[in-house]
């Protein structure tokens, strides 16, 4: 069996960071080529991690835990703190006194894109095992794009889809 090498402390406010920017790297990643921003993809994510935690010259320090190292026994499962991180996305604010063009008004009609979205076979497979399902669309003018969330009744999101305006 390959020895597992732990990584090692790291400042909680370090880890923060690199967490961050790595959700916006894959962010990225999976828009490349689409001119969208990212923000508008993704509007939150939850992050969970197992860690152990230590004081450091008065800083907080943790390092993160693989549930491998858990299974071998090499650390004791109750000695551990969970993490959990929230990322809430937010669009970018335009400073005071910046005048910007007026972006372009939609083509269509959000009740078109309703019913496009609701005769998508994926989405009627939705409807057959959820039941009844809110189809809500946002214009995102900047990008002439439209972002279909596709809720269950109780708000909870099973899909959101990119379209063109």
């Amino acid at each position: 069996m390959a020895e597992y090498k732990t990584p090692e402390n790291i400042e909680l406010g370090s880890f923060f960071e690199i967490a961050g920017k790595s959700l916006a790297d894959a962010q990225n990643t999976l828009l490349s080529g689409l001119n969208i921003s990212s923000n508008v993809v993704l509007n939150n994510a939850d992050l969970e991690v197992k860690v152990t935690v230590d004081s450091e010259q008065g800083k907080l320090m943790v390092r993160p835990v693989s549930s491998e190292e858990i299974r071998i026994g090499s650390i004791d499962p109750g000695l551990l703190s969970t993490l959990r991180i929230s990322y809430v996305s937010t669009l970018e604010e335009t400073p005071l006194g910046t005048v910007t063009e007026a972006p372009p008004a939609s083509k269509k009609e959000p009740s078109q894109l309703v019913e496009q979205v609701l005769n998508r076979k994926d989405i009627q497979k939705l409807v057959a095992a959820r039941g009844e399902l809110q189809v809500k669309p946002t214009f995102v003018a900047e990008r002439s794009r439209w972002l279909v969330s596709v809720e269950d009744k109780s708000g909870r999101v099973l899909r959101e889809i990119v379209m063109p305006d």
